[in-house]
């Protein structure tokens, strides 16, 4: 059937009588429809189709034979007479189909991608007369890719271990560590891993204002040595909660229980 799909030289009504047959054929192309079925299938009246297959049956591409009493017209779908009527350019194999349409669309693919590269300024290019607009205002236009900063300057071991000592709170935190201990602790942190002085200024000011930091009278402040081998400057927390006026502190608490105790009567 694939076959008379691609034939040329045929009338279209007489094709669709054509590919009717070569519906029921078998793989040696023999088949025996009623005439009822082709004539009802195709839509044609029942003129029209016995005049097509008897063309068909001129043109050498069918052959009709009586069938027995209660069987149909048994019809012979010559495969030669059809190859004849298919073009050479339609004769090309699956295969190849796939493998130009393949290639159509990757070189599609690749234009798409295609993109014109901007100027190293990454803006549009001037007129003459722009450029020399632009001189009398800014001075000369710059060219080519723009000039990379330095990177900044890594701060020593001592800048960092004084800028902690100095900027941690004064109390139980410096107690319990000493300048050398925070030196120590400093020159054991990698190089890539260690902060900056802002980082660390910015750091200490919110420990300084952190919950963990400003209850029980900063007396829970960890040391400074400590500090520094467990990397908090990673972990900057969050400030206090600002105190309820409402809520009592122990010390008052315990206060007002003692004023308010009812005196205690021996029991008789």
């Amino acid at each position: 059937m694939a076959k008379v799909w691609k034939t040329r030289g045929i009338n279209p009504p007489a094709k669709m009588v054509l590919l009717k047959l070569a519906d029921h054929s078998s793989d040696d192309g023999t088949c025996y429809p009623y005439l009822k079925r082709i004539y009802g299938d195709t839509g044609y009246s029942k003129a029209t189709v016995c005049r097509h297959l008897a063309d068909l049956e001129t043109m050498g591409l069918i052959e009709r034979s009586p069938g027995k009493i209660g069987d149909g017209t048994h019809y012979f779908l010559n495969s030669e007479k059809i190859e004849e009527l298919i073009p050479e350019s339609q004769s090309e194999t699956r295969t190849g189909l796939r493998a130009r349409h393949s290639e159509s669309q990757s070189e599609t693919r690749a234009n798409r991608r295609t993109v014109k590269e901007p100027p190293l300024n990454h803006q549009h290019p001037l007129t003459p007369k722009g450029e020399e607009c632009v001189k009398d205002l800014f001075g000369d236009i710059p060219t080519g890719p723009p000039e990379e900063s330095p990177p900044p300057k890594q701060a020593t071991i001592k800048e960092l271990s004084d800028a902690i000592w100095n900027n941690y709170p004064k109390g139980i935190g410096k107690q319990r560590s000493s300048p050398q201990k925070v030196f120590d602790a400093m020159s054991k942190v990698p190089a890539s891993d260690r902060p900056s002085v802002e980082l660390i200024v910015v750091a200490l000011d919110a420990w300084k204002k952190s919950w963990a930091w400003t209850k029980e009278n900063g007396d829970l402040v960890m040391g400074a040595a400590r500090w520094v081998n467990e990397r908090q400057w990673e972990n900057i927390p969050e400030p206090a909660k600002p105190k309820n006026p409402n809520l009592l502190t122990d010390d008052e608490y315990n206060q007002k229980w003692k004023t308010n105790k009812r005196e205690r009567i021996p029991m008789l």
